[in-house]
């Protein structure tokens, strides 16, 4: 019969050394790769861009981060007005990477409204311009402005846009003949939306037949957006929104102001040959001194569509080309 003290020598000797396991799964740890950590660049007027991109050696250009940002990067603008630099063609800035599914590329401005993306006098397309295929990407805070075509320009092959707290005004305010239309955002993706921004006096001063019905706060195709809690005034030459054959909408809780002489409403759903608009939801906004009614319906096939809980100062909620395919339900029309 084996004493205490040999039979915990013989159960101890048939243990693992905790020790050398302990070794063992650092050893993994150090082998197994790691992902690679989400960056943070930085810009300012003052910078210069063969810095590092810190905050205490910052890019000068908004150019330079955006052609090195990866999926969940973050590029901070400190406050200053940015113009198009020598290499770009189109936009103040040109977007060739963004982010994957779920994982933003975010540039935001350290300050809300503090970065000014500025087209210098309507001499620069765009604010920020889409290449084709950038998706995921987060704009956050910046002042918009001054810009021939658009505050931000997107293709049909860019989706997950978001757009949140800027300030984008004065696009295209140009006289003109040209069929180019102007707005503040354009698209024909999907999945974009336009959160909390404030979006005014875009559009053409005169010029042709375009002067009044082509140049927009917001134009949207494609489908999927969601535009809320945005302010839209002074649209001169067209609507604050205009949806062109969009399905899965939401535009809730917007406020617009102002009329456009030349165009009925402030929202028009407009339908071009035999496209059709399904899964629309228009709820809780305000509309104040529109031309004829809040939303004007422009030879669009609707179906599943709801115009439910807006107020305006107009004497109907809806008026146009197609009767059938929506529904209203619970508005106030002519309030003070």
């Amino acid at each position: 019969m084996k004493t205490n003290t040999e039979a915990n020598r013989v159960l101890f000797s048939r243990r693992p050394n905790i020790f050398s396991l302990i070794g063992f799964l650092l050893a993994c740890l150090l082998i197994a790769p790691a992902g690679a950590a989400a960056a943070t660049y930085y810009v300012a007027t003052t910078g210069s861009d063969s810095n590092s991109g810190s905050s205490s050696s910052p890019f000068k250009t908004i150019q330079k981060a955006a052609g090195l940002v990866n999926a969940g990067d973050t590029v901070i603008v400190k406050d200053g007005v940015y113009t198009k630099p020598s290499g770009n063609s189109v936009g103040v800035v040109e977007l060739s990477r963004g982010g994957s599914t779920n994982s933003y590329v975010t540039f935001k401005s350290e300050n809300p409204w503090g970065a000014v993306l500025d087209g210098q006098s309507f001499t620069t397309h765009d604010g920020f311009t889409f290449y084709s295929g950038v998706n995921w990407v987060w704009i956050e805070g910046f002042e918009i402005r001054n810009t021939l075509n658009n505050g931000c320009n997107a293709s049909s092959s860019n989706n997950y846009i978001y757009y949140y707290r800027n300030h984008i005004h004065n696009i295209g305010n140009v006289v003109t003949s040209d069929d180019q239309g102007k707005a503040g955002l354009y698209t024909n993706g999907s999945y974009h939306t336009a959160d909390s921004n404030v979006i005014h006096d875009i559009g053409r001063l005169s010029g042709s037949q375009y002067a009044y019905t082509n140049d927009h706060g917001v134009y949207y195709g494609g489908s999927g957006h969601t535009i809320s809690n945005n302010k839209f005034y002074n649209c001169l030459a067209g609507w604050c929104i205009q949806i062109a054959g969009c399905s899965n909408l939401q535009i809730l809780n917007n406020t617009f102001a102002f009329q456009n002489t030349g165009a009925t409403g402030h929202i028009v759903l407009w339908g071009s040959g035999s496209s059709s608009m399904s899964n629309i939801k228009i709820d809780g906004n305000v509309s104040l001194y529109p031309t004829g009614s809040f939303v004007y319906i422009y030879y669009a096939s609707l179906s599943n569509t709801v115009i439910s809980n807006n107020s305006t100062t107009a004497s109907a909620v809806t008026s146009g080309t197609s009767s059938s395919g929506f529904t209203v339900s619970n508005n106030k029309v002519s309030i003070n």
